[in-house]
């Protein structure tokens, strides 16, 4: 085998292994998220512990693989080694990350909290990251005995960060969704092996000629600072600035986007794919005898990413809608490839420059690839943890910008102050903060907040209405929807006979679990991720009951799964709000793991209501969700929070005992009746028996008919997590025709929970309240279709159904007004079939008696 096959045979081996380090990175991220919880330590922490890893292993080994005679036998065992490790890793880290969390504790310090979840991941790992820190210098030193060339580093880097890319792509799009992470793990500690044997047949067959070196070519001048110092500096910050920059593009872009895990494997890829291109470009130019120098290439980076700022502000402020453009999916890359393409090119060739020039002057391309490493080890704590809650996302990418004009050497120090003149000035002239509202007209914004893991907006209507905000278009709930939003937590306590202590996980604007104080000698906790939220809570007053301030209430910043993993408290009530399935995190809510956790967490007797956004999940989400569910809780019922056909929210209750829940409608009307909770529940019209019991929609067997075609969710496998991902553009059945189907099939199955001397008396009664509301439900979906005359029908069917139900008299009275002057003789109709249907109502013979030429039948 000749120097230059086998010179080509490395690019290839190199090319390729980027791959499977990339997607073990990947999945290790996940299963510490998993583990540690979606903090914003934690996060930090397994990404620091990743790169201080890589900057161990290319300081540690370099000196000793430079020295080898068969470097390529050195990356054949670090490629080994890393494989052995990425696949017990696979075994252990489940039940590692457990231990954590219980050394961790509830509510940790920040410096405990951190310490963890950075030692941890680096402990676990490092055998691993170690060796991948030294794959590039081995495998560098192998080619340098093979070519005359000196200067092949940077497009040896090009090669792997390309290899990378396509890992990126491969993890999320298929490996993690179909396999699971201990699986893709598996797998790709498979594809690293099979990059250490090819390497190790390489290396056997090696036919250099050892008793000659061949002649170089020597290195031009770069006209830059000597020393190790130099070396060190420039590496760090480019290594900081541009992991920082990769993770504050995707805060900006997450006002924009849908912040899901397939966004941020497509703003990593897009990054990857750049720096790839922008390595290649370096090469390109080096054989042209044109090679950009170190400042050259700062100073495009510089401009680049003034650009991607501009853009960052300025797209949200064209109202950009990446569902309109190219399929959703499609325009979101578009949106990542303009904020991302334009700084990572000169970025991929400055690093590039770096290796090559400066690695090779020094002798040692593990002293860059360290420094490099152990700066974006920096770049969570410094950049995420401290300077983007102090100074906000502008000014935060403003410094990473700057950072670039000034560390750098740019001919002279004119260039250096104006390049932050420059930065300065153009960011001082974009919008603060970056803010990607869309808010209604006359509204404004009352409060924002920067937070390390979203933005936090309270939006001020021009009728005094406050609502809340978190990366745009995430609606936390608001003081217009307050009655709504109490029911959240109305219906789940109600549904338990003498709640004492209460749950709330997520706490929004506080409405909902502001709800639980008007039940006397109840005290609740609520768990919320975003401290900027908590931090809101007063915008929001009176009508959350002023919970910062109330005696009964513990508010807590936590991760909902570490909380229930670790707190030893127990509850007789769990609420699990909303979570919206396709964000980035939210699926690991919805695993067997998971819920289990909070099952533990249940008193004896005590309930667990976990809330469903049915307008946000497609079949194959809810599916899978009911089917979790079920795996926990046997015997789960399904019930609705509103009558409502736009936006159906649909709640799974299960409890601790395997038992079915009974609930006794005279003891539980007697509890509607006591001072207090009259008042409470009038407004959210959960203040009779039949309205409370009947939101139940689906009773055991028809919850475990819909669990039969779900896929089981766990930790290794969050089918939710890639599900609601894929499913967020997809143009599917409306929520309020999917309600109605589903009403349909199931059946609530009230003799299940009532006793049995009360079923003679109710079970009638609720079928009928059951019949008025499907029919008014089935009216509101033919409404918003413009079937004026069906719509009708189904309310004056549902108006007949019961009488305990109002909501389809009164949506039938509201139509016939809304066409009273439009067609009088079919609103005169309409009124008059629903008073025959319902003659002891007034409101439908008054409103026809307003209509000219009516007149009431004797």
């Amino acid at each position: 085998m000749t120097r230059n096959v086998q010179r080509r045979s490395l690019y290839l081996l190199f090319l390729v292994s980027g791959a499977p380090g990339l997607v073990a990175q990947l999945t290790w991220g996940r299963v510490f998220a998993a583990g540690l919880g979606h903090e914003v330590p934690a996060l930090i922490g397994v990404v620091t512990a990743f790169f201080l890893g890589l900057a161990a292993g290319a300081w540690w080994l370099q000196s000793t693989v430079a020295r080898s005679r068969r470097p390529l036998l050195w990356y054949a065992v670090l490629e080994l080694v890393s494989a052995l490790w990425v696949g017990a890793s696979a075994l252990f880290l489940p039940e590692f990350c457990g231990q954590m969390l219980h050394w961790m504790g509830l509510q940790p310090g920040l410096l405990r909290q951190g310490s963890v979840c950075v030692l941890a991941p680096l402990v676990a790992l490092s055998p691993a990251t170690i060796a991948m820190g030294a794959t590039l210098p081995a495998i560098d030193a192998a080619v340098r005995q093979r070519s005359v060339e000196v200067r092949r580093t940077g497009w040896l880097y090009g090669l792997n960060t390309l290899g990378a890319m396509s890992g990126t792509l491969l993890a999320v799009g298929l490996l993690m969704p179909n396999l699971g992470f201990r699986a893709t793990l598996w797998l790709a500690a498979s594809m690293q092996g099979g990059c250490a044997l090819l390497a190790g047949a390489l290396a056997w067959v090696d036919c250099r000629d050892e008793a000659a070196t061949p002649e170089r070519t020597a290195p031009a001048e770069t006209g830059m600072r000597r020393g190790r110092g130099g070396v060190a500096w420039w590496s760090a910050v480019s290594g900081c600035l541009g992991l920082g920059f990769e993770w504050l593009a995707l805060r900006g872009l997450a006002h924009a986007t849908e912040n899901t895990i397939q966004t941020y494997a497509c703003g990593l890829s897009v990054l990857l794919g750049g720096m790839g291109l922008g390595a290649a470009v370096q090469r390109w130019a080096r054989s042209r005898r044109t090679p950009w120098r170190v400042g050259q290439a700062a100073i495009g980076v510089v401009v680049a990413m003034l650009v991607a700022v501009a853009l960052m502000s300025a797209v949200p402020r064209a109202s950009w809608k990446p569902e309109e453009w190219l399929g959703g999916w499609g325009g979101e890359m578009a949106l990542i490839a303009l904020v991302f393409g334009f700084p990572s090119i000169p970025m991929g060739a400055l690093y590039a420059c770096l290796l090559d020039e400066v690695g090779d002057e020094q002798g040692g391309v593990g002293w860059v690839v360290g420094w490099n490493a152990a700066g974006a080890a920096l770049a969570g704590p410094l950049v995420m943890g401290v300077i983007l809650p102090t100074v906000g996302l502008k000014w935060t990418l403003g410094l990473v910008v700057m950072g670039y004009g000034l560390a750098f050497p740019l001919a002279g120090w004119r260039w250096r102050v104006g390049a932050v003149l420059g930065a300065a000035t153009v960011l001082g002239l974009l919008p603060t903060p970056i803010q990607a509202l869309e808010i209604p007209g006359g509204a404004s914004v009352s409060r924002w907040l920067d937070g390390r893991l979203a933005s936090v907006a309270v939006i001020r209507t021009a009728d005094g209405h406050r609502a809340l905000r978190v990366n745009n278009h995430f609606q936390q709930g608001g003081t217009a929807t307050a009655s709504a939003a109490r029911r959240h937590v109305h219906l789940p306590l109600l549904l338990h006979p003498a709640p004492r202590r209460a749950l709330v996980l997520g706490i929004g604007t506080g409405v909902s679990m502001g709800a639980a104080t008007a039940y006397p000698g109840l005290s609740t906790d609520g768990v919320e991720l975003l401290p900027e939220v908590i931090a809101v809570l007063p915008e929001f007053e009176p009508e959350n009951a002023g919970l910062r301030r109330r005696s009964e209430v513990r508010l807590m910043v936590a991760d909902a799964r570490r909380f229930a993993r670790v707190s030893p408290e127990h509850y007789d009530v769990i609420i699990a709000d909303l979570f919206h399935p396709s964000e980035d995190g939210a699926g690991f809510l919805y695993t067997r793991e998971h819920f289990a956790a909070l099952r533990s967490r249940l008193a004896t007797g005590g309930l667990l209501c976990q809330w469903l956004p049915l307008h946000q999940m497609d079949g194959d989400t809810f599916r899978c969700v009911v089917r979790t569910f079920v795996e926990v809780f046997p015997e789960a019922s399904l019930w609705m929070l509103r009558f409502n056909a736009d936006l159906p929210v649909l709640g799974l209750v299960g409890g601790r005992s395997e038992e079915t829940m009974v609930l006794d409608p005279e003891e539980l009307g007697l509890r509607l009746e006591t001072p207090g909770m009259r008042e409470a529940l009038g407004p959210v019209a959960l203040n009779t028996v039949s309205r409370v019991l009947g939101c139940r929609v689906a009773g055991r067997d028809a919850v475990r008919a819909l669990a039969a075609g779900g896929e089981l969710a766990t930790d290794d496998l969050p089918g939710v997590l890639f599900k609601a991902a894929r499913a967020v553009y997809r143009r599917g059945e409306p929520p309020g025709e999917r309600l109605v189907r589903l009403l349909r099939e199931v059946n609530p199955e009230f003799s299940e929970i009532l006793p049995g001397n009360r079923r003679d008396a109710w079970v009638p009664r609720l079928e009928a309240f059951r019949t008025a509301r499907d029919r008014h439900l089935q009216g509101l979906v033919l409404e918003s279709a413009q079937q004026r005359d069906a719509a009708m029908d189904a309310y004056v069917s549902s108006t007949a159904a019961s009488p305990d139900y109002t909501a389809g008299y009164a949506q039938a009275v509201m139509v016939a007004a809304a066409y009273a002057r439009e067609d009088p003789v079919w609103a005169r109709q309409a009124l008059e079939r629903l008073i025959k249907a319902r003659p002891g109502e007034r409101l439908a013979a008054e409103v026809l008696g307003r209509i000219p030429g009516a007149q009431l039948a004797p």
